[in-house]
């Protein structure tokens, strides 16, 4: 046990070094959570414009299902006045 203090004889750091490190890793630290927020900003704003995308993409689709089945409608309304007209 005693000969695992004997590297720090040597190696130590003095308080003011110790102090100087800490407040480094604060720093960053704090750093790191400031851009924490801008990171999760720009994670939203990419989430809003895929909905966006999505969005848009169904309401065309809707749009084209919605002409398909009123052209099928009128379709079968002609057709099937025809069949009357001919009975």
């Amino acid at each position: 046990m005693a000969l695992a203090a004997i590297p720090t004889l040597k190696y130590a750091l003095t308080d003011k070094e110790h102090t100087r490190i800490l407040d480094e890793l604060v720093a960053r630290r704090a750093q790191a959570a400031g851009n924490a927020p801008e990171a999760e900003a720009d994670v939203i704003e990419k989430v809003e414009e895929t909905i966006e995308e999505a969005t848009d993409a169904v309401e065309e689709t809707v749009e084209k299902a919605t002409e398909t089945v009123e052209e099928t409608v009128e379709e079968a309304v002609e057709e099937a006045a025809e069949t009357t007209d001919e009975e």
